[in-house]
């Protein structure tokens, strides 16, 4: 299955290090993690360099490829992105159920959100209960293929960033139900009322929000 999947888009095979670590947090066994680890790679890193081969010319992947290749390409650096991954982050925050501002355009406010993400997200992989660590690194490394991809790839996408947070935006989701649930729990009798009012705001505003998109979308097509 892990095959499969990265056969199918390179990006799951983020699958494969998410595994091995819920593993090691399971058992505790860290050399059994390797193990595991190690064994996954003989599955993984074969797709990967299929699914390379087979990746048309005209993909982002090999357009980021080549674009490392390139030296006066001073967009494809290290710092290119640091960049990207940032706003990413950021995006998961800023609209991922919302569409407050216009999506084809990356604010210099949004890579400081992006930091502040990426020092939560280290902490809560560092320090959090097996849940938070787990979810934490499930969006760190779901974001980071996209972040190798050169940084005028991302920029010039009309809809922004977005179709990049499919897979990282499923952690994210759980992690702020948690923080809604732990913080809201200190509420008393009110609890599931407030609750449940947090949730049906947070899915109109994403309806409202995904058909904006969609407007969009339609409109560049």
């Amino acid at each position: 299955f892990l095959a499969l999947g990265t056969l199918s888009h390179l990006s799951a095979a983020v699958v494969w290090p998410v595994c091995a670590f819920w593993h090691w947090q399971q058992r505790g066994d860290l050399r059994g993690s390797l193990r595991y680890f190690a064994w996954g790679g003989s599955v993984g890193l074969p797709a990967v360099l299929l699914g390379l081969l087979w990746a048309a010319d005209e993909t982002s992947t090999w357009q980021a490829i080549d674009s490392y290749g390139d030296t006066t390409a001073g967009s494809s650096s290290t710092g290119g992105a640091g960049r990207v991954l940032l706003w990413l982050l950021s995006r998961l925050i800023t609209t991922a159920h919302w569409v407050p501002m216009a999506l084809y355009n990356r604010h210099s406010w949004e890579l400081y959100v992006g930091f502040g993400l990426l020092v939560l997200f280290v902490l809560l992989v560092a320090v959090g209960n097996h849940r938070m660590r787990l979810w934490a690194l499930w969006v760190l490394l779901s974001l980071l293929p996209f972040a190798l991809l050169n940084e005028r790839i991302v920029l010039d996408l009309p809809s922004g960033p977005s179709r990049y947070l499919y897979g990282a935006s499923a952690g994210s989701s759980v992690l702020l139900a948690w923080l809604l649930r732990n913080t809201l729990s200190k509420l008393g009798r009110i609890y599931g009322p407030t609750m449940a009012l947090c949730y049906f705001i947070l899915m109109v505003s994403s309806y409202h929000s995904l058909k904006k998109v969609e407007a969009l979308g339609l409109y560049t097509s």
